[in-house]
């Protein structure tokens, strides 16, 4: 039987998840917190409610997932520290995955079920398309990761990687990429400023804005295998160097 806990801090949100059964015949609870900072002592609290309302305990775990970024930094550390010391106390596997490319499998299991603006582009039907997960990173930067949308027998796959984007190279990364759809918490700001050129496909790349498609722990579920990394490879993945620096000038001397 699988019991499974998955675990989302790296957004706004603090979310923790449970799913429960035989293979197929999972029974999923879950729950979501919209918070700005204190993941650290709310996912505690947040599983510890779950585990209570299940009536289990955590030896009954035997398999723990999380995701690893990009987000916000403290969110992300949080999260994989914690995962990653239940796993260890657990003696359970731990499994890993990047926060886009749940995006992106979410975004095509539910692509039947959006509605769009441009008729040339039916996501329902078996052509391929390249779509843009989109997530604001302060300081006028984007964290921006592209796939191709599957055909009839293709799967979604990568066309950049998980990538730091300045405002200011939007348009360039459109049409290098040739970006159909961008979604996520940036894309509306994404696609404003793609539209300041007047280029011919600046006008073709237009936002999804669905709650619906934001990242939720119980997302990881649904992942494949081969989306996951595992272990010692579960690390935060940062596309910018933290604030942090050395002190400079006065400092206090050491003293044994």
């Amino acid at each position: 039987m699988i019991c499974e806990l998955a675990i989302d801090t790296a957004g706004a949100g603090c979310s923790a998840a449970l799913a429960i059964g035989m293979p197929n015949q999972q029974k999923t609870f879950t729950r979501f917190d919209d918070i700005r900072r204190g993941h650290a002592e709310h996912i505690i609290a947040q599983i510890d409610d779950l585990m209570s309302e299940v009536g289990i305990g955590y030896d009954s775990l035997n398999r723990i997932s999380c995701t690893m970024g990009p987000g916000s930094f403290t969110g992300v550390r949080v999260g994989i520290a914690f995962a990653k010391g239940l796993a260890l106390a657990c003696d359970v596997p731990l499994y890993g995955a990047v926060c886009s490319v749940v995006a992106g499998q979410k975004f095509i299991s539910l692509r039947d079920e959006l509605e769009f603006d441009r008729p040339d582009l039916n996501l329902s039907s078996s052509q391929s398309f390249h779509i843009c997960h989109v997530l604001e990173a302060g300081r006028d930067e984007f964290y921006v990761h592209v796939f191709k949308g599957p055909c009839e027998l293709t799967p979604l796959r990568e066309v950049t990687g998980p990538v730091l984007l300045s405002y200011s190279d939007v348009i360039e990364f459109v049409q290098k990429n040739e970006v159909d759809v961008s979604f996520g918490p940036g894309s509306e700001k994404f696609c404003e400023l793609n539209k300041a050129s007047n280029n011919e496909k600046s006008s073709q790349c237009f936002d999804v804005r669905s709650a619906g498609l934001d990242i939720r722990a119980e997302d990881l579920f649904k992942l494949d295998e081969d989306c996951f990394k595992i272990n010692d490879e579960v690390r935060p993945l940062y596309l910018r160097a933290p604030d942090a620096k050395p002190q400079l000038g006065k400092t206090l001397v050491r003293r044994l």
